[in-house]
C-alpha cells in the first residue's frame, strides 16, 4: 500500500515537473520570438512605414487675358492708331514744351499699365507676331523688361485732343543683313481723360539701302 503511495506521488511530480518544463519551455519560445519580432521591428518599420501624403499636383497658371485697350497687330499689318487722322506735322522741341504737362502724365500713365502689359508681352506672343524670320524667330526667348521704356511724342490730332507716341521695345533677330526688325509700341493718349486709352505692340522692319 505504501508503495502504490510513492509510487502515485513520483507520477505526479513527474508530471508537474514535465508540465512545468512545458510551460517554460513555451515561454522561452515565446520570449525567443518576441525578442526576433523586436529586432526585426526597426527593419520592418523602415520597410513598411506609411508613405507621405503625396504633394499637390503642381498645374500651370491659366493666362490673364489682355485688357480690351491692349491690342497685338501681327508683323507689317496696318495698325489702327496709325490710320487714325494725324497731323502732318512732326512732334518738335516746342510741341513737347507746349505739351510739358500732357508728357508727364504720359509717362505715369505708362508706369501705372506696364505691370498689366508686361506679362502679356511674351517671348512665345512675339513669335506669333513675326511674319518674316520665322527660322531665326524660333530663337528667340527673351522680351525686355519694358518698364525703363519711354514712349515719345509723335503728332498730334488735328483736333490736339489726341498725342500718338511710339517706343521700341526690341531688336528682333532678321532673316537679311540689310533688314532691321523691330518690336514696337504705339500708345494713344487722350488728354481729356489725362490717360492712354490704347496700347498696340506689333513689329516693323525696315530695308537699310
Amino acid at each position: 500500500m505504501m508503495y502504490r503511495a510513492a509510487r502515485v506521488i513520483r507520477e505526479a511530480c513527474l508530471w508537474t515537473l514535465v508540465i512545468t518544463c512545458g510551460i517554460a519551455g513555451v515561454h522561452a519560445r515565446a520570449g525567443a520570438a518576441e525578442a526576433v519580432l523586436l529586432r526585426k521591428s526597426p527593419f520592418c518599420q523602415r520597410l513598411y512605414r506609411p508613405l507621405a501624403r503625396p504633394a499637390a499636383p503642381c498645374h500651370a497658371a491659366t493666362p490673364v487675358p489682355a485688357p480690351a485697350w491692349l491690342t497685338f497687330v501681327p508683323e507689317m499689318q496696318n495698325v489702327p492708331l496709325l490710320d487714325r487722322p494725324w497731323s502732318d506735322q512732326p512732334w518738335t522741341e516746342a510741341l513737347s514744351r507746349q505739351y510739358r504737362d500732357d508728357l508727364q502724365h504720359i509717362d505715369a500713365a505708362w508706369r501705372r499699365l506696364t505691370p498689366e502689359i508686361a506679362p502679356q508681352i511674351t517671348p512665345a506672343q512675339v513669335r506669333a507676331l513675326s511674319r518674316w524670320a520665322l527660322p531665326q524667330m524660333q530663337q528667340y526667348v527673351r522680351v525686355p523688361a519694358i518698364g525703363p521704356i519711354e514712349l515719345r511724342p509723335q503728332r498730334l490730332d488735328p483736333a490736339g485732343q489726341h498725342i500718338l507716341l511710339e517706343a521700341t521695345l526690341d531688336t528682333l533677330p532678321t532673316h537679311s543683313a540689310v533688314v532691321t526688325r523691330w518690336l514696337k509700341v504705339y500708345a494713344l493718349y487722350d488728354r481729356s481723360r489725362q490717360s492712354l486709352t490704347q496700347v498696340t505692340v506689333t513689329i516693323r522692319g525696315e530695308r537699310l539701302e
